[in-house]
C-alpha cells in the first residue's frame, strides 16, 4: 500500500511539473486557475516538493547518510546516520485536494467546451 501511495503522489505532482521529456504534454499549464484554500495550497506545494526531492529521485542529497566520528571510552567510534525521508500526508487530505482539482477542472472543461460551440 505504501508503494502505491508514493506512486500516486508522484503521478499527482507530474501534472503540475514542467518536464522536457517525451511525455511533456502531461503538464497542466493553467493550474494557476485552480483555487486552493491556504491549507490545500500548502499540501499541494508539499506534495510537489516530496516528488521532486524525495520520491522521484533516488540520488538526492536529502537522504544521503552522514558519518560522524565520536568517542566512546576514549576510543574513536564512527557513527553513521541516515536521514529519514519526510512523511507522506494523510490519504484523506490528498483525496480532498484531488477532488477539489478535478471539480474545478471539470468546470473549466465545460466552459471551454461551451466556448467551442458558440456561433
Amino acid at each position: 500500500m505504501a508503494a502505491a501511495y508514493r506512486m500516486a503522489v508522484i503521478e499527482y505532482a507530474k501534472s503540475f511539473t514542467k518536464t522536457f521529456g517525451e511525455h511533456s504534454e502531461h503538464y497542466l499549464p493553467n493550474y494557476h486557475e485552480i483555487i486552493f484554500t491556504s491549507e490545500q495550497d500548502s499540501l499541494h506545494k508539499y506534495l510537489l516538493t516530496l516528488r521532486k526531492k524525495v520520491l522521484a529521485h533516488s540520488d538526492i542529497p536529502i537522504l544521503e547518510p552522514k558519518v560522524y566520528l565520536g568517542e566512546i571510552a576514549g576510543e574513536p567510534f564512527p557513527l553513521l546516520i541516515k536521514n529519514i525521508a519526510p512523511s507522506l500526508p494523510e490519504h484523506g487530505e490528498v483525496k480532498k485536494l484531488i477532488e477539489t482539482i478535478i471539480n474545478q477542472l471539470e468546470q473549466h472543461i465545460s466552459k471551454y467546451h461551451q466556448n467551442l460551440y458558440i456561433d
